[in-house]
């Protein structure tokens, strides 16, 4: 009987001693993991600002050129205006020379 005492004593200690080691295993292993996934969220981080960026001056370089469309718009109507106004004016010459007399 002092035999199985001392038996399971000594199963007793073996298990813990493995209970000790799975622990730190476990710990070493938790740290590695959690060491990565922050090296993961820096690298997503990083490459979220650069989308962010990216949309950033792509936005800025749409505008521009709505602005620079607008602008030749503007062009395109002004000059139109002053070709309808001439086309107006000769209208109005035209229908003065008939109301003209002629000779």
């Amino acid at each position: 009987m002092p035999q199985l005492v001392e038996l399971g004593g000594d199963v007793d200690r073996r298990f813990a001693e493995l209970r000790g080691e799975m622990d730190q295993r476990f710990a070493e292993l938790r740290g590695d993991v959690d060491q990565r996934f922050a090296e993961l969220r820096g690298e997503m981080n990083t490459r979220f600002a650069n989308v962010d960026l990216q949309i950033t001056q792509l936005r800025a370089e749409f505008r521009a050129e709505i602005n620079n469309i607008h602008t030749d718009l503007v062009r395109i109507e002004q000059v139109f205006s002053a070709k309808l106004e001439g086309i107006a004016i000769l209208e109005r010459v035209a229908r003065l020379e008939e109301r003209l007399p002629r000779q």
